[in-house]
């Protein structure tokens, strides 16, 4: 875990790309997830991720993220906890 990739808005996160157990996650979401949206929306996007992380939150950490805009046209956030 770090907290030193994104300077404007950072989190304490770690790059699937550093997490042997994901490596495949990346390649899964530009390979089968975007096209299955762009087939969903009737749209051809032509999006690619290339940056895709893990937040933790807790309470003797990272608690939140203040409302911000990200540095790239699309971003999404897929929670990985029980509300």
């Amino acid at each position: 875990w770090s907290n030193d990739r994104h300077s404007a808005h950072p989190t304490t996160d770690i790059s699937v790309k550093n997490v042997p157990s994901l490596t495949w996650l990346l390649e899964a979401v530009n390979n089968r997830v975007i096209p299955k949206m762009e087939e969903r929306f009737n749209v051809e996007s032509g999006l690619k991720v290339d940056d895709l992380f893990i937040a933790k939150y807790d309470e003797n950490g990272q608690t939140d993220l203040p409302e911000h805009e990200d540095g790239s046209p699309w971003s999404g956030v897929i929670p990985l906890n029980n509300p």
